[in-house]
């Protein structure tokens, strides 16, 4: 057998023999499927030929349904939006794309969403709204974006959410909204955000509220209203909110019924003032 020495990462001994070898190109895994610029690969279902109000769209496969829509340009906004015979986002090369605004709200049949790039995004509100066969969302990069308003709600069928980059995120309005399948959520970086209303309000299966940072929130209206399965966490968010320097001005129903249906979170709401609840 001839003796195979590596020389560099492109250039291996064998035999004594040196020989070239070509590197393979890296994959994007914001963009592994290798597609054009501004493009979205999507499955639809079968012998659907959807509507596109905004950009170019090719079919590449007729079974399976999948068709590339290419849209040149930064603001996605509600480009696919009530889709509703979108099944699949097999990828996307969203590179430079600033604003996603609504793109797949409404899309009630959407199950699965490849990981794609959106380090520009600013604001991604609505983007997932009811969507309620969603069942998780990859790992999207956040770090620029400033609102989350209302980007999952109604996404019923989704149990946990990924720990995004929110540190520039000012506004949570109901971004989790309705989610009643949705049982435990990171500990985002939320130093910066001014409103939690609404944000976990109908959470019903929801285990425990982590400690956010509530330094410059003054809105909690109905942030964790109805969360009836919560265990632990209520009391020590409310007891940190409210007596931080600048506590919150609207925060009825901020806690309503959270943690009802298990004893320790009864056990929490009891100790919670009822101009919270």
């Amino acid at each position: 057998m001839s003796e195979l020495t590596v020389i560099d990462n492109s250039i291996i001994s064998i035999g004594g023999s040196l020989v070239q070898v070509v590197p393979s190109t890296p994959i994007d895994p914001y963009n592994p499927l290798g597609l054009p610029p501004y493009t979205l690969r999507l499955l639809y279902r079968e012998g659907i030929t959807p509507t596109f109000e905004k950009g170019t769209a090719v079919q590449v496969s007729s079974t399976p349904n999948v068709w590339d829509l290419t849209y040149e340009n930064t603001n996605w906004t509600r480009i696919l939006r009530n889709h509703t015979n979108l099944l699949e986002v097999l990828g996307a090369n969203s590179t430079g794309v600033t604003d996603l605004y609504g793109v797949f709200d409404g899309c009630d049949r959407l199950e699965r969403v490849a990981l794609f790039d959106t380090s520009l995004v600013v604001g991604c509100e609505y983007l997932f709204r009811n969507c309620s066969n969603l069942e998780e969302v990859p790992l999207f990069d956040l770090s620029s974006c400033v609102s989350l308003e209302e980007t999952f709600r109604g996404c019923t069928s989704i149990k946990t959410i990924p720990k995004f980059n929110t540190s520039k995120v000012i506004n949570m309005n109901s971004a989790f909204e309705g989610c009643t399948s949705l049982r435990t959520v990171p500990l985002f970086d939320l130093s910066n955000n001014i409103s939690l209303a609404y944000t976990f309000n109908n959470c019903r299966m929801l285990q425990e509220i982590p400690l956010f940072d509530t330094s410059k929130v003054d809105s909690m209206g109905y942030a964790f209203n109805e969360c009836r399965s919560v265990k632990t966490g209520a009391l020590a968010l409310y007891q940190q909110a409210s007596t931080q320097q600048n506590p919150p001005v609207v925060y009825s129903y901020a806690f309503f019924n959270c943690g009802i249906n298990t004893t320790t979170g009864s056990a929490e709401l009891a100790q919670i003032p009822s101009s919270w609840k």
